[in-house]
């Protein structure tokens, strides 16, 4: 979540519901389920007590039943393995919400089956944990993390060493580029969401884009979609330092990174 969205906002509203359906979508067993999550400081305590209400929402047992919102681990040793994490998660961290022990079901019997209840952890003081950039609890498992500027939120991102995708909630153009070419690197792809909806024709309002990727001479792709709520940016690299190296004031790749600056230019309309 970017420093502009506040509780008045539409954003702050997709940024809790995103973040449940992420944490419970298929118990979390996701490569790209969410694992950590960045909040202003000044909006941590807001942040805690909305997801704990949409957190205890979620009804959780037999699929079959249509109330049921989230189900088991894919079984009893998958289970255990979460629970090992999550122990080792909270080496530096502390669970806010959910149970290890204990979880009601609806239709089920909780002994039999490898229930969960989703679990939302707090970790005060990231730059100095190793755990939730490092460990993974695959199921309903996310830890709450504080940054002070967009420049920390950024630096987070990238202790995680590489990720699949990450996901920044803002209203403001400027602070999702800022984001987007920050986090860039260490990215497979970048998902900005906002309140902004435009009817496409085939995708609808959720539109789906390919912004560009490179190769190694360099060569963009055209744009190969519609902008909607949801804008996904995908920079494809073959080598890790190349934007590194780019900041650092090698102008090898410049002509790359100006292209791909435009671009995102172009789609947020800056």
């Amino acid at each position: 979540m970017a420093d502009d969205v506040t509780p008045a906002m539409p954003e702050w509203d997709i940024f809790i519901k995103e973040i449940r359906k992420e944490m419970t979508l298929k118990a979390g067993q996701r490569c790209t389920g969410i694992r950590r999550i960045f909040v202003p400081q000044n909006k941590m305590e807001d942040v805690q007590i909305a997801l704990g209400k949409a957190l205890s929402q979620t009804v959780i047992g037999n699929p079959l039943n249509s109330t049921v919102r989230m189900g088991s681990l894919a079984g009893e040793t998958q289970r255990n393995e979460v629970k090992e994490q999550v122990q080792k998660l909270l080496a530096s961290s502390q669970l806010i919400y959910g149970s290890l022990d204990s979880v009601e079901v609806v239709d089920a019997d909780a002994l039999k089956g490898a229930f969960i209840s989703p679990l939302l952890l707090l970790n005060q003081n990231p730059f100095n944990s190793f755990e939730p950039h490092n460990i993974e609890a695959f199921g309903p498992v996310s830890t709450l993390m504080p940054y002070t500027t967009i420049d920390d939120a950024i630096a987070l991102s990238k202790l995680g060493k590489g990720s699949l995708v990450s996901t920044i909630v803002t209203a403001n153009s400027k602070i999702a580029r800022q984001y987007v070419i920050g986090a860039a690197t260490h990215h497979g792809g970048i998902l900005i969401l906002n309140n902004e909806e435009k009817i496409i024709p085939t995708f609808g309002k959720f539109a789906i884009i390919d912004l560009q990727s490179f190769d190694i001479q360099h060569q963009v792709t055209e744009v190969t979609g519609g902008l909607g709520r949801f804008a996904i940016l995908t920079f494809v690299k073959k080598k890790e330092d190349e934007f590194i190296t780019i900041e650092g004031g090698n102008h090898q790749n410049l002509f790359a990174y100006d292209l791909y600056q435009k671009k995102l230019d172009s789609l947020l309309k800056l």
